[in-house]
């Protein structure tokens, strides 16, 4: 089976722990090959990992996840919007 390169970004460590375990437990599918806190680090990721699925937080200190996926040129993996905001539901 193949499996999905995965990675997480989100600013609260919190919230990748508890993205992580959920995929761990029901996804065997996935593989995390990265985690991020900041647009900068998930930016490096993303070029070093080269993932199939992105979980991207949309508030973050720095910039925000819209930004992150504006600076990446021909993104070639998914988004799934991972947020505690309602007015991004």
């Amino acid at each position: 089976m193949n499996r999905l390169r995965t990675i997480i970004i989100d600013d609260e460590e919190d919230s990748i722990r508890v993205t992580q375990l959920l995929l761990e437990e029901y996804c065997d599918n996935v593989e995390i090959v990265a985690t991020a806190q900041s647009v900068k680090e998930g930016i490096d990721a993303i070029n070093e990992h080269n993932p199939h699925l992105l979980f991207l937080d949309i508030e973050m200190p720095e910039a925000n996840g819209f930004e992150l996926l504006k600076r990446i040129d021909n993104p070639l993996f998914h988004t799934i919007i991972v947020t505690g905001y309602e007015q991004y539901a």
